[in-house]
């Protein structure tokens, strides 16, 4: 039986964890169980049907794993192959995250949702995947299409892709859910 509405859509980016000796906190090691039970309670009451999104070390994974738990579809977005995201984006940080990244992303690719975008130039690479994950959420049939930001609060200087994302979501007129790294 087909459920209608069709269950929510959410798309999702937001800051990795803290580099060891970060001069500023973001989002640190210690918040990682907050977070994740957040994200798993909001992935639940939106009645969220797949989840779209990358898979780094930090609000990637920990959103990853919820939905999976929940056993919600995942598609993942990656700028660019495999093992080289892995090295950049997720095992540089504290934290046990390549056994996640391993699993999740094995399961994605067997079911089709794994996109990898080849062929970007590296300086180019994570905003293009920023607005990937947007229309690839926003191309599904959904009762509603979210976007889950998981982060402090605020864009930080320089190139911030969670503030980017977020422009992106609200251009494209997308509910909008704030996730915090830092309160407890």
């Amino acid at each position: 039986m087909t459920e209608y509405p069709p269950k929510s859509i959410a798309a999702l980016s937001g800051r990795r964890i803290d580099a060891t000796g970060a001069k500023r906190s973001y989002f640190p090691l210690e918040m990682a169980d907050v977070v994740s039970t957040r994200l798993a309670d909001l992935l639940l009451a939106s009645n969220v049907g797949c989840l779209v999104c990358s898979a780094a070390c930090g609000a990637d994974l920990l959103a990853l794993k919820a939905a999976e738990s929940l056993g919600i579809r995942r598609r993942i977005i990656l700028p660019f192959e495999k093992h080289r995201f892995k090295m950049a984006s997720v095992v540089d940080r504290p934290g046990a995250w390549g056994e996640i990244f391993e699993r999740v992303v094995a399961h994605a690719e067997s079911t089709g949702d794994l996109i990898i975008l080849e062929g970007t130039k590296e300086e180019r690479a994570f905003s293009l995947a920023t607005k990937r994950i947007i229309t690839e959420a926003t191309s599904m049939l959904a009762s509603e299409h979210l976007a889950i930001v998981v982060w402090e609060g605020a864009p930080h200087e320089g190139l911030d892709y969670t503030d980017e994302f977020l422009t992106h979501a609200l251009a494209a007129r997308m509910t909008v859910h704030r996730v915090s790294t830092v309160q407890p």
